[in-house]
């Protein structure tokens, strides 16, 4: 999924952009200049403005589609613009139109969940489960995505519910699972009302321990 164009305090022509036609998918030219307001801006050190770049370059907005174009002004973007951190980290976890560098791919994704990014949080939790580009760690996981749930994430919910269920290692607590597989069904996570209703019926056939 391509992110949308970022906004920020002090780039005039970067707030007008959600008024822009070209954002609304208008006119062919107002597109070729925003890109070129934007190819501007970042020639002159502007990392939003690169970021932007980025994304008109992997939608095709007002210029031909470049992912690896579109790689080399997230790189430019990234020191300083958490989603250019993540959406970097994640070109390079998969090798989309550059070389494929997991470690590398997860120190930037590891750079955007420091400043509290919730995907970035949830996709460094991900990779820290599974050992990716770096160190195993399901409890530093667990931390990331109870962090991340706190704030509302789905993913992030239902990532609780499987760590609790005892898969990777942690103390199972089936209560607390089923309580985040409860919250991420309710905001509308596709897999947790499935297993939601697994525990539900794993506690209906649990023999009484009453008489």
């Amino acid at each position: 999924m391509v992110p949308h164009l970022h906004c920020c305090r002090g780039q005039a022509g970067v707030r007008r952009v959600r008024q822009s036609p070209a954002h609304r998918l208008g006119e062919e030219d107002d597109r070729v200049r925003l890109y070129k307001g934007f190819e501007q801006a970042a020639a002159s050190g502007d990392p939003v403005a690169a970021y932007n770049c980025a994304v008109c370059l992997a939608r095709g907005v007002g210029i031909a589609r470049d992912d690896r174009e579109a790689a080399l002004w997230l790189r430019k973007a990234a020191d300083r613009v958490p989603n250019a951190q993540f959406w970097y980290g994640r070109v390079l976890v998969e090798g989309r139109d550059v070389d494929r560098d997991v470690a590398e791919g997860r120190r930037w994704i590891a750079r955007a969940a420091g400043v509290g990014m919730m995907d970035a949080q949830v996709a460094l939790g991900e990779m820290m489960l599974t050992g990716a580009g770096g160190a195993c760690d399901p409890a530093g996981a667990l931390a990331l995505f109870e962090k991340a749930a706190a704030d509302g994430h789905p993913a992030a919910m239902f990532a609780n519910g499987v760590i609790y269920s005892g898969v990777y290692g942690v103390l199972a607590d089936h209560d607390a699972a089923q309580h985040w597989f409860r919250a991420a069904a309710e905001h509308g996570h596709p897999a947790a009302q499935m297993m939601l209703e697994r525990y539900v019926a794993r506690k209906r056939r649990r023999p009484s321990r009453s008489g």
